[in-house]
């Protein structure tokens, strides 16, 4: 099959997707890949980077900068590949368990999961993503089932239906939110009066 017609056949299954997550090292393969998907998909791909000990820091500075320049979504995700059992004894198979590490990452951020809840090229830590699952618990277990808390550093802007708002600005159970959600190390509670919805961080792609 000629170079073309194999560039075409790429772009038609591209075009078959929702949308497509990139695993991007900023390699070759992986930025071509990324290249391709962004022409094809726009605001529907995502790259996805993890950031670990064993990639040297100008590998991760040139896949930030090419992303950016493809004006491609990034997303980083910390991963410790030294954590990995098996992985620090440098085995024959030890590439097996980076890759098999990085697929349950990238299904994991693929999912409508917690990694949604931070802005891109916000990085993503465990320890930001269980103080979104603590406010998010906490709000769930006063009844309210649609809802997200969007990590923005020091602020956590809340989404809830516009239905649910006067219940949520209520005193008593306005109160209750902010000193929890004071609690979990944010130091300001914000309402996002247009409402839940998903996909709310993608806007900025469309402006």
């Amino acid at each position: 099959m000629e170079l073309a017609a194999k560039l075409d056949r790429l772009r038609g299954l591209l075009a078959d997707l929702p949308s497509a997550l990139v695993a991007f090292s900023g390699g070759v393969d992986s930025s071509f890949l990324l290249r391709v998907a962004h022409d094809v998909l726009g605001e529907r791909c995502l790259a996805l980077t993890t950031v670990s000990p064993t990639m040297p820091a100008e590998d991760l500075a040139a896949a930030k900068e090419l992303a950016a320049r493809l004006g491609v979504a990034h997303l980083l995700i910390d991963a410790n590949e030294l954590a990995i059992p098996g992985y620090a004894e440098n085995p024959a198979n030890r590439c097996y368990f980076c890759k098999d590490h990085l697929f349950t990452i990238c299904v994991t951020a693929a999912s409508p999961c917690l990694s949604s809840r931070f802005p891109y090229g916000t990085r993503i830590t465990l320890e930001r993503l269980e103080r979104v699952e603590a406010a998010e618990r906490f709000l769930h277990a006063r009844g309210f089932r649609e809802l997200r808390v969007r990590f923005h550093d020091q602020v956590a802007r809340l989404e809830v239906p516009v239905a649910e708002m006067p219940r949520l600005l209520d005193p008593t159970m306005r109160e209750a939110v902010v000193q929890e959600l004071k609690r979990l190390g944010f130091t300001y509670v914000a309402l996002d009066l247009q409402g839940f919805r998903s996909g709310s961080l993608n806007e900025p792609l469309r402006s």
